[in-house]
């Protein structure tokens, strides 16, 4: 089932690391079923989406599939990296055009 996981998986790096480390989870008591599905559920990630997913070794070295869901966009105040650098710089700008319009004499 490697096969089909790896390819479902959003990152596909160092398949030979993946693999040993897909056949370790395994040995150690993982459903492959479960793996498959949450590698689906990753996908789907607000940090995956953004470019920050992990490789596959390292996600499944460090037992991923038991995490918690990261919180979407906008819920529980969660705004990735991407979006508050966006933001800060949106920020610097709309401090820019209130100061311009105040010396104008426009607020």
């Amino acid at each position: 089932m490697f096969a089909e996981w790896y390819a479902t998986y959003p990152i596909h790096k160092a398949p030979g690391d993946a693999e040993r480390a897909y056949a370790k989870a395994v040995r150690e008591g993982a459903d492959p079923l479960v793996l498959l599905a949450a590698a689906r559920r990753y996908c789907d990630d607000p940090q995956v989406l953004d470019g920050y997913g992990k490789h596959p070794a390292t996600w499944l070295n460090k037992k991923c599939w038991l995490d918690e869901p990261t919180p979407t966009r906008g819920s529980n105040g969660y705004r990735p990296t991407g979006d508050r650098r966006q933001q800060a710089t949106d920020d610097l700008f709309d401090g820019a055009m209130r100061r311009a319009r105040e010396r104008e004499g426009r607020t």
